[in-house]
């Protein structure tokens, strides 16, 4: 599996509000990275102790002072595996957006930025605080929409659905060491293995999948994934893939693809096959570029798209969450 930590620049600072939205008793905003600690400290005013606790602080805010505070969280004992500081303060809408903005502009720059969807739980995947089915169950979580639901997305949070996983694993992985060990023999030879041992251990791991899987809940697709990446990086010949059909067109010239094609796969879940970028566009590549930022910014993530035997360079995610990085013409010879 390709890591997206680089397209979505783990290791600087991110900072979000953490509280619901709208006006409340109590909002938060939550720091992670390195400079999470400075730019808090800059805020209030004054240095912050390193250690894990709560602190009382007093900022300064449209001119009137507001009480504060503050959750320290070093790295590595945080939710991201990070340094992690989180500012509860009262919850105005006006007041959280005034702070936001302060923290954004008070460091320097390129030193903290407003958090992509899910980032926070992307840390803490990629510094091991949480497993995959772990980081999953997040989201599934705060989708959940009936009791069932949210009981089995907080079930697979407490880690259940990874050591059913696990388990299953393990019992397949006996049947195949059993099988394996028995190749080299002949029925009835000193070291022939039975199918009778290991058909067992196959039988009981596809029970357990089965239950499983009949306990997942369903999922709902929704949203638009962009295909992003260079010029003729394959996005167009990957659409054509997943979509099972020939519905975009497919050309060795760079800039084939002029507008954004919606490729729907199922109700609810499309593609969104863009113009790739080039190195030195013309006018009309230029404005097809244009128009094809404009048009994503209401999808709901996006597929980088490389060619391997080209420059080792993620494409640009244009701010959107990155589901994953899929590499195309892996299957041909790299240039020497």
């Amino acid at each position: 599996m390709v890591s997206t930590a680089r397209a979505l620049g783990v290791g600087d600072t991110i900072v979000a509000i953490a509280s619901p939205a709208g006006a409340g008793a109590r909002g938060v905003l939550r720091l992670s990275g390195p400079s999470a600690w400075s730019a808090v400290a800059a805020l209030c005013g004054r240095d912050l102790e390193r250690r894990r606790g709560v602190h009382d602080a007093m900022l300064v805010v449209l001119g009137q002072p507001v009480a504060a505070m503050l959750l320290t969280m070093p790295a590595p004992r945080s939710y991201t595996g990070e340094d992690v500081v989180e500012l509860h303060l009262p919850g105005a809408p006006l007041l959280l957006a005034q702070v936001m903005e302060r923290l954004l502009a008070g460091g320097e720059p390129g030193a903290l930025r407003v958090a992509l969807p899910g980032e926070f739980t992307q840390r803490a995947f990629e510094n091991g605080r949480l497993a995959l089915a772990q980081a999953e169950a997040v989201a599934a979580l705060s989708d959940a929409s009936s009791r069932e639901e949210h009981r089995f997305a907080f079930a697979a949070l407490q880690g259940e659905l990874g050591r059913e996983v696990a388990a299953i694993r393990s019992l397949v992985l006996d049947a195949r060491a059993l099988l394996e060990s028995g190749l080299d023999f002949e029925a009835g030879e000193t070291g022939d293995v039975p199918a009778a041992l290991w058909q067992p251990l196959l039988a009981a791991a596809a029970q357990r999948l089965t239950t499983l899987r009949a306990a997942l809940p369903r999922t709902r697709p929704v949203g638009d994934l962009a295909l992003l990446g260079a010029a003729n990086a394959g996005k167009s010949s990957l659409a054509n893939a997943l979509a099972g059909r020939e519905l975009v067109l497919v050309a060795d010239a760079p800039g084939t693809t002029r507008d954004v094609l919606r490729i729907e796969l199922a109700p609810g879940l499309a593609l969104l096959d863009a113009p790739g970028d080039l190195a030195a566009p013309g006018p009309l590549d230029a404005a097809a570029l244009a128009h094809r930022d404009r048009l994503l910014q209401g999808a709901g993530g996006a597929l980088l798209v490389v060619d391997p035997r080209g420059p080792q360079r993620l494409p640009d995610a244009r701010g959107l969450p990155v589901v994953a990085v899929v590499a195309t013409r892996a299957d041909l010879p790299v240039a020497a």
